[in-house]
């Protein structure tokens, strides 16, 4: 493990080296979701038309119009017929919902912490929201150069509101749309302003994320994941897909996995173990329901 501290951790040849090695694996795991997603949406259309078909071959025998006959001999079954064909449809409508959600599902955009090249897209991230905050730094200070120019101002000196776009103009930038941004504002503040409060707290968000992956990264290249041994299950802090886990030697009871889930803690099929993202507040949670777990786990 390279030692230079002017050297980010992920630019080692130790840290490239092991992201390398896990592409092949988050790419078969987004993979392996949408496949997921897929065969679930199918599933569940082929229940909803199945559903459908049921309900309406029972109405299909009852004549369009046909009142029920009280007292007829033929009343109990009319009345169980439709009875059916409600059930049926209201079961197809619910496996339409869910075909419809898990067919709509689709890999998110977001940087998730897992993927060997977060540490990369969150720095291309951030490059690029220091570049929009010093395009929006010099606009406030032609702004202030024109004298502060403003629409709404009673007494705005309409050269200066040339001069503003002037300025802009000569620096490359789109006048008119920056001058309308402008107009909106009744607060008559600088055309940025806002922005670059919010943009201040992106940059801090992204710099922190960053440094918390690097650690992460640091953790896993030198020691590596860190598991707990408790009687029946262990509790493994896996920094390689970045989850707190808790995996138990076999299914827990419905009181276990109560618990479990009352602490945010999600069952993943694809890891075999009950798991929250690894942070702070995984950890914390996860003492918390250890400690409320019954003698029986099983």
């Amino acid at each position: 493990m390279s030692t230079d501290p002017n050297i980010p951790i992920e630019e080692t040849a130790e840290a490239q080296e092991y992201l390398e090695g896990k592409k092949a694996d988050y790419e078969e795991k987004i993979a392996n979701k949408e496949e997921y997603w897929q065969s679930k949406s199918k599933k569940w259309q082929q229940e909803a038309n199945s559903r459908y078909n049921t309900s309406k071959s029972i109405t299909d025998r009852i004549p369009f119009g046909q009142p029920i006959l009280v007292g007829h001999h033929s009343e109990r079954r009319h009345r169980k017929d439709i009875e059916r064909s409600h059930n049926s449809m209201r079961k197809s409508v619910e496996a339409q919902q869910k075909a419809d959600y898990y067919g709509s599902k689709t890999v998110s955009t977001a940087i998730a912490s897992d993927d060997p090249e977060a540490i990369q897209k969150l720095k291309d991230k951030l490059e690029q929201l220091q570049n929009n905050q010093e395009q929006m730094k010099l606009v406030n200070k032609l702004w202030r150069k024109a004298g502060k120019p403003h629409p709404k101002q009673d007494n705005m000196n309409p050269d200066n509101w040339e001069k503003f776009g002037q300025l802009l103009t000569e620096n490359g930038m789109k006048a008119d749309d920056i001058k309308r941004l402008v107009s909106r504002d009744f607060l008559e503040r600088a055309p940025f302003s806002y922005h670059l409060q919010l943009g201040n707290q992106e940059m801090s968000r992204l710099k922190k994320r960053i440094e918390e992956l690097r650690e992460k990264l640091e953790q896993t290249l030198t020691e590596g994941n860190k598991e707990t041994q408790y009687n029946g299950f262990t509790l493994v802090e896996n920094f390689e897909v970045d989850r707190l886990q808790l995996i138990f030697d076999k299914k827990p009871n419905e009181e276990v996995r109560s618990i479990l889930k009352s602490n945010s803690f999600r069952w993943s099929r694809y890891h075999g173990a009950w798991q929250r993202h690894l942070n702070y507040n995984s950890r914390y949670y996860a003492q918390q329901a250890i400690s409320r777990f019954p003698e029986e786990l099983f």
